[in-house]
């Protein structure tokens, strides 16, 4: 399950470039959060195996794309005397991402049903890609 995510952001790094080049970061930030959004649904929604499978390919699709974009995109708005501050700031916050995601999948699990065990913080990546679909139309 693990290596198709890794399979599916090795697959969204690589077109990321291609994608960027086409239609511009902008647009690139909102299909890649459309991607990430599609694939955190079917994650949360999956009723078999095979549907969860393909769903975290796709999604680490989309979260591959989001990851390579960000930093590039964050250089170029970024005024110049912040921008390495602000850039280093994309890895903090991974960081931190992380840890939210473990302390989330621990406080999961003491909960009473064993389905919002699993689904609960898999849908919790719908909050922060729908922001980030959202947030995509205002940047300049």
């Amino acid at each position: 399950m693990n290596g198709l995510f890794s399979a599916g952001g090795m697959t969204g790094a690589l077109l990321m470039g291609w994608l960027c080049d086409a239609k511009g970061r902008q647009q690139a930030l909102a299909v890649s959060s459309i991607v990430a959004i599609v694939g955190g649904a079917l994650q949360a929604g999956a009723v078999a195996i095979a549907m969860l499978l393909v769903a975290r390919f796709i999604t680490g699709i989309g979260v591959a794309m989001l990851v390579t974009l960000v930093p590039i995109f964050q250089s170029e708005i970024a005024p110049p005397a912040s921008q390495g501050f602000l850039v280093g700031q994309h890895g903090f916050i991974l960081v931190v991402g992380y840890a939210l995601a473990g302390w989330t999948g621990f406080s999961s699990y003491f909960a009473r049903t064993i389905l919002f065990q699993w689904r609960f913080p898999l849908a919790l990546s719908l909050h922060l890609a729908s922001s980030t679909s959202h947030g995509s139309f205002m940047d300049p």
